[in-house]
C-alpha cells in the first residue's frame, strides 16, 4: 500500500520515490476532458431550444431572453447574439417555443405568451436587433408551439392555448394564416408535421385526444385517438417508420401508435409509464457503432459505452455540457434496442417531465420498465432538449447543459 509516498511491508517502511512529474503530458485547458461538463451561465429563465440546420449553433428563448449560442471547435459554448437587443421587455418577443428553420440557417419562428408569433430572418440587420416580421394577435391566447414544414421551406405551424391551428406561408400576407383548424377543444398543446406524408400533421389536445390532420381538410381531422386520461403535452413522429407516433402525457404516461392499425380500440403499441408529467419527448437514432456493438457483446453488464453528448437547459440560468457523463445505464436483457430503422441503427426515445423530475431519461419502449438511460445535471426540471449528433440538448426553466452519457 503507498500512503503519503511511502510504502507499508509488514513492520517495514521505506521511502518511495515520487513519480516524475516532468514526463506527465501537459493539461491543454482548451481540450476538455472526457469525462468534463460544460456550462454557460444566462442568467434567465429558459424555455425553448432549438439547432440550426448545420448543428454549431442553437437558439435558446424564454420570457426575458432570447440568444444564439455557438458550440466552439472544443465543444465549448460561447454566446455569439442576442437577438433582443435591447432589455426593453416586449411581450411579443417573448418566448414560449423556437424553432430553426429545418433548411435555411438564417430563419427562425418563435411564439409568445401574448399570442403573438415573429418570423426572424438573420439576414436583415439594423445595427442593433435582427430583422423580425410580428404578427400581433395571431391567437387569442398563448402559443403553445411552432414548428416549421419539413420539406417546404414556406410553411410553418402554430397551435395555441384558444384551441385554434394555423398554417401560415412566408411568401404571403404574413397578418393572415393561409388556412385555419379548429378542432373544437379548449387547447392545443404540440403539433408537428409529419416526415414522410406532407400534406399531414399531428396535434394534441387538452382533452387527451390525438388528432392527425390533412392541410388540405381544414374542417375535419384524418384521424382521432383517445391517447391520454389527461392532456397531451408532447408529439414527436418516428424519424423512419412513418406510422409510428409517439406521444406523452399529464397522465404520466409515453405512448408509441401505430396508425396503420384499423381498429377503433385506441390500444397503444407501447407503453411506458414514467414518474412525472410528461413535457417534451424525442426520438433519437443511434448510430455509434461502438456501443451497439458493446451491447451485443455485454448482454449481461449494467453499463454501457458511448459518445453521446447533452446539451441541456435547467434552472440554473446557464447552458452546460458534459462529456461521456452517463449517471445511469442500465442494461435492457439484451433485446433489441428502442424501434430499429436501417441495417445498423436503433432507435431509442427521449423524455423529460413538467414536475418533480430534473433528469432526462432515454427509453427502450420495448423494455418500459425502466430507462437505459438517465442523464442529470439540472437544478430545475428540463423545459426543453434536442440531439446534437450523437448528443442531447436541453433546456430548463433556469439553465442549460450539454452532457455526454458514457460508461
Amino acid at each position: 500500500k503507498r500512503l503519503n509516498n511511502h510504502t507499508i511491508d509488514g513492520n517495514k517502511q521505506r521511502r518511495v520515490k515520487p513519480p516524475n512529474s516532468s514526463r506527465q503530458a501537459p493539461f491543454s485547458p482548451a481540450l476538455p476532458p472526457q469525462n468534463a461538463s460544460r456550462c454557460l451561465d444566462l442568467e434567465k429563465p429558459l424555455s425553448s431550444l432549438s439547432f440550426s440546420p448545420s448543428r454549431d449553433r442553437f437558439v435558446v428563448g424564454g420570457r426575458d431572453i432570447l440568444r444564439i449560442i455557438k458550440i466552439t471547435e472544443w465543444q465549448t459554448l460561447e454566446e455569439v447574439e442576442n437577438l433582443r437587443g435591447s432589455s426593453k421587455q416586449n411581450l411579443s418577443t417573448t418566448v414560449t417555443d423556437i424553432k430553426w428553420h429545418p433548411k435555411d440557417e438564417e430563419k427562425l419562428i418563435s411564439g409568445a405568451t401574448n399570442g403573438s408569433i415573429v418570423f426572424w430572418n438573420l439576414n436583415f440587420r439594423d445595427g442593433r436587433t435582427t430583422k423580425r416580421e410580428i404578427i400581433e394577435q395571431a391567437h387569442e391566447r398563448t402559443v403553445s408551439r411552432v414548428c416549421w414544414h419539413p420539406t417546404d421551406r414556406n410553411l410553418a405551424l402554430t397551435c395555441a392555448q384558444d384551441g385554434i391551428l394555423k398554417l401560415w406561408d412566408v411568401r404571403s400576407n404574413l397578418h393572415q394564416a393561409t388556412t385555419t383548424f379548429k378542432p373544437n377543444s379548449s387547447s392545443v398543446r404540440d403539433c408537428q408535421f409529419s416526415p414522410f406524408y406532407s400534406n399531414y400533421f399531428s396535434a394534441g389536445f387538452d382533452n387527451g385526444t390525438l388528432q392527425v390532420w390533412d392541410i388540405r381538410n381544414p374542417h375535419q381531422s384524418a384521424r382521432q385517438i383517445s391517447a391520454h386520461n389527461q392532456l397531451v403535452n408532447c408529439l414527436d413522429w418516428h424519424p423512419t417508420q412513418s406510422a409510428l407516433l409517439a406521444s406523452g402525457g399529464r397522465d404520466r404516461y409515453l405512448r408509441i401508435w401505430d396508425l396503420n392499425q384499423k381498429t377503433n380500440n385506441d390500444q397503444p403499441l407501447h407503453n411506458i409509464q414514467t414518474i412525472a408529467p410528461l413535457h417534451r419527448i424525442q426520438w433519437w437514432k443511434c448510430t455509434d457503432t461502438f456501443f451497439n456493438k458493446q451491447h451485443q457483446q455485454y448482454k449481461t453488464r449494467a453499463h454501457h459505452h458511448s459518445n453521446t453528448n447533452v446539451l441541456s437547459e435547467s434552472g440554473s440560468n446557464s447552458v452546460s455540457s458534459k462529456d461521456r457523463d452517463r449517471e445511469n445505464s442500465k442494461d435492457d436483457g439484451g433485446s433489441t434496442i428502442g424501434t430499429s430503422g436501417e441495417s445498423g441503427e436503433e432507435y431509442y426515445i427521449a423524455s423529460c417531465s413538467q414536475l418533480v423530475d430534473v433528469r432526462i431519461h432515454i427509453w427502450n419502449v420495448k423494455r418500459p420498465g425502466i430507462p437505459i438511460f438517465t442523464i442529470g445535471g439540472h437544478k430545475d426540471v428540463p423545459t426543453s432538449f434536442s440531439f446534437w449528433a450523437n448528443a442531447i440538448s436541453s433546456a430548463s426553466s433556469s439553465s442549460a447543459t450539454t452532457s455526454t452519457p458514457a460508461s
